[in-house]
C-alpha cells in the first residue's frame, strides 16, 4: 500500500482534540469525534491492505493477526503495567477493583462491553477511569477479528458483490446508530454494531480509491477538512453521539480519502512535518493521556488546567518515547520473530489477568488499604465507596427495590404498591414523589415526623410532573399516581421533590401543581439540592488522605469547598420559587438550607458529612436539613 503522509497528518488532527476534549478544556467541546476520525482510518487502511493481499493472493489470517498484535499490544500492555504502581498507591478500594476489572477486559479487547454496562462516557465519574479510552481499541479489534474473515470468504462472490454488502451492512448499521442513541445512549456509544457504520465508511472509501485512485480537488478536500474542525468546535456532550451527527466527521475523513491527492491544499496541510510528526505517534499519546489525566484527577485536590495542560503536553512526550524504544522495534517483522510477539503478548496478557482477577476477587487490597487508614479517613472511604443499590443502610431507609427503582431494577414491576403507598385512617399521610432526589428525604421525614404516615413513590430519574419524559419506569409510575392512586385515595400533603432541570420544567411544574391541587390542599415543593463536582467525600479524601497527620484532625474536616459548587442550583432554585408562588403550593429552597448566608455547609454540627456523593444526602444529612425545615416552621407537615 502506497504511503499517504496526509493521513498521518490526519491522525494528529484526531489525536490532538481527544486529548484536549479530555484534558476538559471547553474549547474543544467535540473533540471527542476525534475517535470517530480514527474508525474511519481505520477502516480504510486495513482494507486496502486486505483487499491487495487477497486479490494477489498473498493473504493469511496469521500475518494479519501478527501485524495487529506488533502494532497495537506491545505499547498498550506498556501503558497498562505503568497504571498497575499508580493505581496501587493512590486509588480507594471500589476504584481500584474497577480498575482491576478493567485491566482484565482490555487485556480480551471487551472493555467496551463492560463499560456499556456501567456509567457513561461523558459522566464524571469516567474521568478518573485510567482504561476508559480502550472501548475504542476493543471496538477496533473486534473489526479486525470479523471483517478479515468477512472479506475472504464473501470475495468468492466478486468485488462488486462485497462492495455492496458493505455499503448495506454500514447503512444498517447507522440506522441501528440513529435508533440506539434514542432508546439505550450508553450501549450505542460503546458497542461495536453501532460503531461498524464508521469503520465501513473507511472500507467504501479504499474500495473507491483502489478503482479510481486517491482524486485531486481542492474543494471537497478542504470540505472534509472543515467538516471535522467544525465538529470538534461545535459538538459537546449534549449532542447525541454517534447519530447522524457523526456522518459529519465521517464523510469529512472520507473526502479527505478520496479528493486530498498530495497536491491538493488539505493534503499539503495535512502533510506538514509537524501534523505528521504528530500523526506517527498518535496511537502512543491516545493510549497515555487518558491514565495521566485520570489520576491526576484522582491526586489533585481541585481542578486545574494549567497541570492538565502540562500533563497534555506530557502524554505526546511519553508517546514519543514509547513510540521509538516500544512501538518501532516491535513492529520490525526482521527483529523480532511471530514466535516471540506472541509468546511474549500471551505472557504478559496472562500475568495481567492474574493480577487483575487477584485484586478484584480475593479482597486483599480492601485488607491493605483500610488497615493503613485512621477513623476519619476510613469513615469517608466508605461513604464512598458503595454503589447505593448495594448498601445494605440505603436499601433499607431509601426502600430500594420496594418504593424507589432505577439503575439495576428498571422496572415498576418491582413497586411494592401496598407497602409503599399504605393509608394510615389514623395519621396524617403525606406523599412523598420524585426521584432519587426524593428517595434521600424518606427517611428523614420518617424520623423527624414520627407522628406522620410517609407515603413513597420515586424512581430514578423521573421527576415529578405530567410529563416525565419517554423513560417506561417514569411514565408507569405517572400514570398509576396521577390516574389510579390519586383520585381514588386522600392523601393530606403532597411533597415534590427532584434533580429538577430548567429545560425540563418550563410551565411543566405550574401545570403539575395545578392539577394535584384537585387532590391535596397542601402542597410543598422541594428545590434542587448543592451539587459539586464530583462526590463530597472524594473531596475530603483529596485533602486529608495525602495530607501531613497534622491536617488528620476531625475539626480540619469543615473545609472550604465552595470551589467545587456549582452555581446553577442557586439561580434553577430562584426560577422553581418564581413558578410556585404562581400556585397554591409552598416552597422550600434547599440551598438557603445548606448555604445559609451564602457559606455552604459540608458537615452537620456533629461533624457527619452531609452528602454522600455529588447531590444525594447522607441519612445524618437529610435528618439535619429536615430537623431545620421542622424547627423553622417552613415544613409543618403534623
Amino acid at each position: 500500500m502506497k504511503y499517504r503522509a496526509e493521513i498521518d497528518g490526519l491522525r494528529a488532527v484526531a489525536v490532538v482534540p481527544v486529548v484536549l476534549f479530555h484534558a476538559g478544556f471547553g474549547l474543544f467541546g467535540g473533540g471527542f469525534v476525534g475517535v470517530d476520525v480514527f474508525f474511519v482510518i481505520s477502516g480504510y487502511l486495513i482494507t486496502t491492505i486486505l483487499v491487495e493481499d487477497i486479490e494477489k493472493k498473498r493473504f493469511s489470517l496469521i500475518d494479519f493477526y501478527e501485524r495487529r498484535a506488533r502494532r497495537i499490544l506491545p505499547a498498550l500492555f506498556l501503558v497498562m503495567l505503568v497504571c498497575i504502581p499508580f493505581a496501587w498507591a493512590w486509588m480507594i478500594p471500589s476504584q481500584m477493583k474497577e480498575f482491576s476489572r478493567s485491566l482484565f477486559v482490555v487485556t480480551l479487547f471487551v472493555s467496551n462491553i463492560r463499560f456499556s454496562r456501567e456509567g457513561g462516557y461523558f459522566d464524571a465519574s469516567a474521568d478518573e477511569n485510567p482504561l476508559l479510552h480502550t472501548w475504542s481499541l476493543a471496538v477496533e479489534e473486534q473489526y479486525y477479528i470479523i471483517f478479515p474473515v468477512f472479506l475472504f470468504f464473501a470475495w468468492r462472490f466478486g468485488r462488486k458483490q462485497v462492495f455492496w454488502v458493505i455499503v448495506s451492512l454500514a447503512i444498517m448499521s447507522l440506522a441501528l446508530c440513529e435508533w440506539g442513541w434514542r432508546n439505550h445512549p450508553t450501549a450505542n456509544f460503546y458497542l461495536a454494531p453501532t460503531r461498524a457504520w464508521e469503520l465501513l465508511a473507511g472500507s467504501i472509501a479504499a474500495f473507491i480509491v483502489q478503482k479510481r485512485g486517491v482524486q485531486a480537488n481542492n474543494s471537497l478536500s478542504l470540505l472534509g477538512l472543515s467538516a471535522i474542525v467544525f465538529s470538534i468546535f461545535v459538538y459537546d456532550e449534549s449532542t447525541p453521539f454517534p447519530s447522524v451527527y457523526a456522518l459529519v466527521p465521517v464523510v469529512g475523513v472520507v473526502l479527505l480519502v478520496l479528493f486530498a491527492e498530495k497536491k491538493t491544499l488539505a493534503a499539503k496541510l495535512l502533510g506538514s512535518k509537524l501534523l505528521v510528526g504528530v500523526g506517527a505517534i498518535s496511537y502512543s499519546a491516545y493510549l497515555w493521556h487518558q491514565p495521566l489525566f485520570a489520576f491526576a484527577r484522582i491526586r489533585l485536590e481541585s481542578k486545574n488546567d494549567e497541570v492538565m495542560l502540562v500533563l497534555s503536553l506530557v502524554s505526546f512526550a511519553a508517546a514519543a518515547l514509547s513510540w521509538k524504544f516500544v512501538e518501532a522495534p516491535f513492529r520490525k517483522r526482521d527483529g523480532l520473530s511471530r514466535r516471540y510477539i506472541f509468546t511474549l503478548c500471551a505472557l504478559v496478557g496472562a500475568a495481567i489477568c492474574a493480577f487483575a482477577l487477584l485484586v478484584s476477587e480475593t479482597g486483599y487490597f480492601e485488607r491493605k488499604f483500610y488497615s493503613n487508614l485512621n477513623d476519619d479517613l476510613r469513615t469517608l472511604v466508605q461513604l464512598v465507596d458503595f454503589a447505593e443499590e448495594e448498601n445494605p443502610v440505603f436499601v433499607e431507609k431509601w426502600r430500594y427495590g420496594k418504593c424507589f427503582y432505577g439503575s439495576k431494577l428498571n422496572s415498576f414491576s418491582v413497586y411494592n404498591k401496598d407497602e409503599c403507598l399504605h393509608i394510615d385512617s389514623s395519621r396524617k399521610n403525606v406523599l412523598l414523589i420524585g426521584d432519587s432526589h426524593a428517595a434521600h428525604w424518606y427517611p428523614a421525614l420518617k424520623q423527624v415526623f414520627p407522628e406522620v404516615n410517609i407515603l413513597q413513590a420515586t424512581a430514578s430519574g423521573c421527576r415529578p410532573l405530567l410529563d416525565t419524559g419517554k423513560a417506561k419506569r417514569c411514565t408507569d409510575l405517572r400514570d398509576f399516581i396521577f390516574d389510579e392512586f390519586l383520585p381514588q385515595n386522600s392523601v393530606d400533603t403532597i411533597i415534590l421533590s427532584a434533580r429538577w432541570r430548567e429545560d425540563e420544567i418550563n410551565r411543566q411544574l405550574v401545570n403539575t401543581l395545578d392539577f394535584l391541587t384537585e387532590f391535596s390542599k397542601e402542597i410543598y415543593v422541594f428545590g434542587p439540592t448543592i451539587e459539586y463536582s464530583e462526590s463530597l467525600p472524594f473531596i475530603y479524601l483529596r485533602k486529608l488522605r495525602f495530607a501531613d497527620e497534622a491536617d488528620m484532625q476531625r475539626a480540619e474536616l469543615n473545609l472550604n469547598i465552595d470551589e467545587w459548587i456549582g452555581r446553577e442550583s442557586f439561580s434553577l432554585s430562584e426560577n422553581i420559587a418564581s413558578m410556585v408562588s404562581e400556585t397554591p403550593a409552598k416552597y422550600i429552597s434547599i440551598v438557603d438550607l445548606v448555604c445559609p448566608n451564602n457559606k455552604c455547609l459540608s458537615l452537620t454540627p456533629e461533624g457527619k458529612l452531609i452528602n454522600f456523593d455529588s447531590s444525594h444526602f447522607t441519612l445524618e444529612g437529610s435528618e439535619y436539613l429536615v430537623e431545620k425545615m421542622k424547627s423553622s416552621g417552613i415544613l409543618a407537615i403534623e
